[in-house]
């Protein structure tokens, strides 16, 4: 088992991110982008050779995402719909994913195999990180593509997800994170 560790602001800003092990020496670069068809996350060593990537097949509420090793597909994975998106199926790789978006915590499993562990909110010095745990160095290139688009997924929320806002959105004009629905005085 190696522990692998990627910047949650570079994540979070669609930036390209460095994927570095405990000596924090850098292993790999996870660059891309995602939110059209046929866009896709890639993870290249250090030397630029591509390891992994994750393309994106549809779009609409519930995209579709090929996952590819060494330019060959593997898997695919969709996002879930509402209530359900503590639980995952990666087509192809068999792999099940369970955990909490809102925590950012996971763990992959192949039958009662752990695959990966996922932790977030790891801070050190200033900057805040997700620690992967990854049984195999075969599997990385593949986990980090999928931690990439949980970490989107866990962010970004639809109109499903959240109807009031959405709404009030388009009454107002503001976009949703510039205001905050708050209960009535009286409600209370």
């Amino acid at each position: 088992m190696r522990k692998l560790y990627i910047d949650q602001s570079s994540l979070s800003r669609h930036e390209a991110a460095v994927v570095r092990n405990e000596k924090r020496e850098a292993l790999y670069l996870l660059t891309g982008k995602w939110g059209i068809e046929s866009d896709a996350l890639s993870v290249y060593t250090m030397r630029g050779g591509l390891l992994a990537e994750l393309k994106q097949q549809s779009v609409g509420l519930l995209p579709i995402f090929d996952l590819y090793l060494y330019q060959k597909k593997v898997g695919s994975v969709k996002k879930p719909l509402g209530v359900l998106n503590e639980v995952l199926f990666v087509h192809g790789l068999n792999w099940f994913i369970i955990g909490n978006p809102t925590a950012g915590n996971y763990h992959i499993f192949r039958g009662v195999q752990t695959i990966m562990t996922v932790r977030s909110g790891l801070i050190v010095g200033n900057q805040q990180f997700k620690e992967l745990t990854i049984g195999s160095s075969d599997d990385e290139p593949l986990c980090i593509c999928l931690v990439a688009i949980l970490d989107q997924w866990s962010h970004k929320k639809t109109p499903l997800q959240s109807p009031l806002r959405s709404h009030a959105a388009l009454r107002t004009g503001l976009r949703p994170a510039q205001f905050h629905l708050t209960e009535h005085e009286s409600n209370k």
